[in-house]
């Protein structure tokens, strides 16, 4: 017999009425679905180690990436990022800015921040044909719902 756990999956399986064991491998595997997404830990991560840049470090003179820029990029993404959506490459840009990047399955995101509401976007859908860009310069991140749905449905 088998006993569905909170996740909806079978973690615990009875043989008879008289014993009990619990399925480890299934229990890890119903828990990692529903639990938290990866994205916020491996996207601290790496704006953390950014951070650390300083001016020059690219040894052309660029800046380092600025906290707000920083901090701005991982609220763009509280915002619209999906439980399905693979975290981003997190790039510094020369101009001190944070660059967030998607190259899955033909199509292309990349959101460029240079600060608090300061920003664009631009993204392809390489199948379909569909492109999109445009300025992140208010709270209004509508225009980033489609296409991260898109990387998140790609890479699937």
């Amino acid at each position: 017999m088998t006993r569905t756990n909170v996740a909806g999956s079978a973690a615990i399986i009875d043989s008879d009425a008289t014993s009990t064991r619990l399925s480890y491998p299934r229990f890890r595997q119903s828990f990692e679905a529903v639990s938290e997404p990866k994205w916020p830990r491996e996207v601290l991560s790496k704006l953390t180690s950014l951070l650390k840049l300083t001016d020059g470090w690219d040894s052309y003179g660029a800046r380092a990436p600025s906290w707000d820029a920083a901090m701005f990029a991982l609220a763009v993404l509280d915002s619209v990022m999906q439980p399905s959506t693979p975290s981003p490459s997190v790039v510094p840009t020369s101009s001190g800015g944070v660059q967030l990047e998607w190259h899955v399955n033909k199509m292309d995101l990349e959101i460029h921040v240079e600060g608090p509401y300061a920003g664009d976007y631009w993204w392809r859908d390489h199948v379909s044909g569909k492109e999109d860009f445009g300025d992140i310069d208010s709270a209004d991140l509508t225009a980033l719902l489609e296409p991260i749905a898109r990387v998140a449905k790609k890479a699937t």
